[in-house]
């Protein structure tokens, strides 16, 4: 759950929909559960419409905002800032949404933010660093 919830952040962070990521458990014997969660996930997308259009991306800069947010979550800033807040989750037997959006946002919002605006500064000057 912790890496679903940072993924969402980073999606937010990039410009993109976080509803796009579903993470549900079924089983095997669950086929009608199964077919409702595929069922409601793609009614969800498809009112989403198209990848990028929720923050009205071009193709172009849909592909670029997405280079700039891998290249963010890559540095070692924001995995430490990862590795910490999964830390206080698991020794806080915390993680419900709102335990995960508290924990979350005092030790990892602002850095993605941060390190996404660097990332997208070293794009505009012509930085091409990996």
């Amino acid at each position: 759950m912790v890496g679903v919830h940072f993924t969402r952040l980073i999606m937010k962070a990039g410009g993109l929909h976080p509803e796009r990521l579903a993470l549900e458990w079924a089983s095997a014997a669950e086929g009608p559960r199964y077919v409702r969660l595929i069922t409601a996930f793609t009614e969800k997308i498809r009112r989403l419409g198209p990848f990028g259009t929720e923050s009205g991306h071009s193709p172009e800069n849909l592909s670029l905002a997405l280079d700039v947010a891998r290249k963010a979550v890559s540095g070692r800033k924001l995995r430490t800032r990862l590795a910490k807040a999964t830390r206080v989750c698991r020794e806080s037997s915390a993680y419900d949404s709102a335990a995960l959006d508290e924990i979350f946002g005092k030790t990892v919002d602002a850095a993605i933010s941060r390190e996404i605006k660097n990332e997208q500064e070293k794009t505009a000057l012509g930085e091409t660093q990996d």
